[in-house]
């Protein structure tokens, strides 16, 4: 991402100089791998501008291969309070925690098994996994507390939410009232940590014909991170490690400058494209090329 950011700000000399019939603006957010976090307050300054963006290209690492479509995500934190007390008495929270986690492992199964499944995901279904835990204090003591993570990455015809809220309502339903009727104190709370909705932009949108000439490609594709809900193309694969991924940067960063740089002109005509935003009930009236770093 930080390659792409490079390439385009160098760019702008070019930028400057061209014909452009729109204005392209570069927008850059923090704190991207804890949560998309920057990106909130610009998505806010966008909001309350008078004009709307007409497309957002995300710099992140696809190797220039256009990317319409990738699984929206939700990640949630349970704290689970129980009753401390010397074994048998008491409200084990770790027991219930676990029970929780068995629903969601029982959801997920559902998830796996259903019919809607979309091969050009990998896996080609949505996915619920429990990735941290911790509680109790000595083994012959019951844990009042124990707190584990949990996410949902679901494809883009399914709202991760609708996971959580199954949940709550199997805690409020078929765990709560067993806990305090030994005690009163006993709770289950949930804590969003962070979310983002799937992408699933239309093979054959004016976007993706747009994208495409910048890319100079059709090939497109999905991922199986998250990204904000527009359009991705960017430099080097994820998946590389750095040792073996320094030679490439440099010819994939030169790559992508010379595709931008030979791809200027469709900036320069795009003023007969049009692509409504799924989030925006106005007409698009500028392109924005929005980029992503993380800004310690």
């Amino acid at each position: 991402m930080k390659g792409y950011i490079a390439c385009v700000l160098a760019l702008v000399p070019a930028l400057t100089q061209a014909s452009l019939h729109m204005p392209v603006h570069i927008a850059l957010s923090y704190d991207e791998e804890v949560g998309c976090l920057g990106v909130r307050s610009l998505l806010a300054s966008l909001r309350a501008r008078p004009v709307k963006p007409m497309l957002c290209v995300i710099g992140e690492p696809t190797e220039l291969q256009p990317v319409l479509g990738h699984k929206g995500k939700v990640a949630v934190r349970c704290d689970v309070q129980g009753a401390s007390a010397h074994a048998p008495s008491g409200v084990n929270a770790i027991e219930y925690a676990a029970q929780l986690i068995g629903e969601l492992g029982r959801l997920g199964e559902a998830l796996r098994a259903a019919d809607a499944l979309d091969e050009r995901f990998d896996p080609p279904f949505s996915t619920i996994q429990t990735g941290v835990i911790s509680g109790g204090t000595a083994l012959n003591i019951v844990p009042e507390q124990c707190r584990f993570d949990f996410e949902v990455r679901a494809l883009p015809t399914l709202d991760p939410q609708q996971i959580v809220t199954a949940l709550h309502a199997y805690a409020a339903q078929k765990l709560l009232p067993a806990m305090q009727a030994v005690s009163a104190r006993s709770e289950i709370r949930f804590t969003e940590l962070s979310s983002y909705p799937g992408l699933d932009i239309p093979l054959h949108s004016q976007a993706a014909e747009l994208i495409a000439g910048f890319c100079g490609s059709r090939a497109f594709g999905t991922v199986a991170f998250g990204s904000e809900p527009k359009a991705g193309c960017s430099t080097s694969q994820a998946s590389r490690q750095w040792s073996a991924d320094r030679a490439a940067w440099s010819r994939g960063t030169s790559r992508t400058s010379s595709s931008a740089s030979s791809n200027l002109t469709p900036v320069t005509r795009c003023s007969n494209v049009y692509w409504r935003s799924r989030r925006s009930h106005e007409s698009p009236l500028i392109s924005v090329i929005q980029l992503r770093a993380e800004i310690r």
